[in-house]
């Protein structure tokens, strides 16, 4: 661990990550509203988590996306008026609403997927696919240390 002397915000890991993180979001978000698409980076990660498993709880959903249940609810009704998804009450327990893609929502994922993988494939260019790999491991254990904390 550097002294506060030795610190230097602009060069600090967590500061990059940060810059990183605002960057790909922020391509991201123009290049699916370049491509005609009405949805954010965050809804778009809700869809991910829904194409993979559709129909799931808000709580699961915040989870997942590392949100809390405000910021979810807001993200859904958004998606809702947009008519991508739907809660519908649960079977097991009628206070809890599970999170649905409707048909516009499943037919657009090919076309979204794509104007995803441009962008990523932008955002990766220079890098190799080694240093990708060990990024992501560092990350990965970064999460992990951080859930454990």
């Amino acid at each position: 661990m550097k002294t506060n002397s030795e610190y230097i915000l602009a060069e600090s890991f967590l500061h990059l990550l940060n810059v990183t993180d605002k960057l790909i979001k922020g391509s991201l978000g123009k290049a699916l509203q370049n491509s005609g698409f009405t949805i954010t980076p965050e809804q778009f990660s809700i869809l991910v988590s829904l194409w993979s498993k559709n129909g799931q709880c808000q709580y699961e959903l915040a989870t997942c996306q590392g949100k809390d249940r405000a910021s979810i609810t807001r993200l859904i009704d958004g998606m809702e008026k947009e008519n991508l998804v739907v809660r519908i009450p649960s079977e097991k327990d009628r206070r809890i609403k599970l999170v649905y893609l409707t048909n516009k929502a499943k037919n657009l994922q090919n076309e979204i997927l794509e104007v995803v993988k441009d962008a990523t494939e932008k955002a990766e260019m220079d890098i190799s696919g080694n240093e990708i790999e060990i990024t992501k491991n560092v990350l990965k254990k970064m999460i992990a240390n951080l859930n454990n904390y």
